[in-house]
């Protein structure tokens, strides 16, 4: 089809979104297979287009060490670039340490949901593996009790926390994607990265890594689901000795005067404006565009 006559009539050019995942998901390590394999494809396109189709390649959290790679990979030689400063002043991140395995530090959300049920703001608490978000749900389900319905009949539609990961059932990802909208009961969600990208709901007022992220690009995307309506919002990380594998990137735009051994040992911080990034390899949204 995408060599047929009337393709290459029409074709006005090329989007690609969320390009840093062309190579993240395109690619995998030795005797593993790829997230989206195709992605790593995507240049090919440009083989089979006619010359001087534009192509347009976006995406809000790209590295320097990022765009070289899809620089490379979509064959954007010649591209003109556009980048934006990811500083959203609306947004204070705040940055703690806790014992292994302590759920404790959610002891402000319990009471949260508690004294204001269904009339609190969206949170959600990111964690980096299935088993955490097992866990840090059946906590805080414990921990809520009665509370963590809002109607004395218990179903899944009225409980007032719920889940979102790749192995999420359908309805039940459609209750937590309603809720955010406030169709739905669920006001606070533990997830993984699966919740995040393409989703753009203007209310979550609070934003929890429980764990830190792999990665400064992570990093972004998680944080960036707070605050979308310009109002001030809250992220939190909180630094678990089990699970503070970051890369030296996300270490240094976090701590940038620690010198580190692979683990936050510091006294708890807090700083303002999270996204006025320490390391000089945080660019910030990018538009890379070429028409050769």
């Amino acid at each position: 089809m995408l060599c047929s006559k009337v393709f290459q009539d029409n074709l006005v050019g090329i989007v690609v979104d969320e390009v840093h995942l062309t190579y993240k998901w395109g690619n995998a390590a030795k005797g593993e297979k790829a997230f989206r394999e195709s992605f790593a494809k995507l240049g090919e396109l440009r083989a089979i287009v006619k010359p001087g189709t534009p192509v347009l390649a976006l995406t809000a959290s790209a590295d320097l060490q990022s765009k070289a790679i899809v620089k490379k990979q979509l064959h954007l030689d010649n591209a003109t670039t556009v980048t934006v400063s990811p500083n959203r002043t609306n947004i204070r991140l705040g940055l703690s340490r806790v014992s292994d395995r302590s759920l404790n530090c959610l002891d402000w959300l319990v009471e949260e949901v508690k004294e204001k049920g269904l009339n609190m703001s969206p949170v959600i608490i990111y964690c980096r593996t299935l088993k955490t978000v097992g866990r840090v749900f059946c906590h805080l389900k414990a921990e809520l009790a009665e509370y963590a319905w809002v109607d004395q009949e218990h179903k899944v539609d009225n409980l007032i926390i719920g889940m979102f990961h790749s192995h999420t059932l359908p309805q039940n990802k459609s209750r937590v994607l309603s809720s955010f909208t406030g169709e739905c009961n669920c006001r606070v969600v533990v997830a993984t990265t699966a919740l995040g990208m393409g989703l753009n709901f203007p209310n979550i007022s609070h934003v929890v890594m429980y764990g830190v992220p792999e990665d400064v690009e992570a990093m972004l995307q998680q944080v960036g689901r707070a605050g979308r309506d310009g109002s001030q919002s809250h992220a939190i990380v909180y630094t678990i000795r089990e699970y503070a594998r970051a890369d030296d990137e996300a270490d240094s735009f976090l701590l940038p005067d620690v010198d580190y051994t692979g683990y936050f040992d510091e006294e708890d911080v807090e700083c303002d404006h999270v996204l006025t990034p320490h390391s000089s390899s945080v660019s910030g949204l990018s538009v890379l565009m070429t028409s050769d």
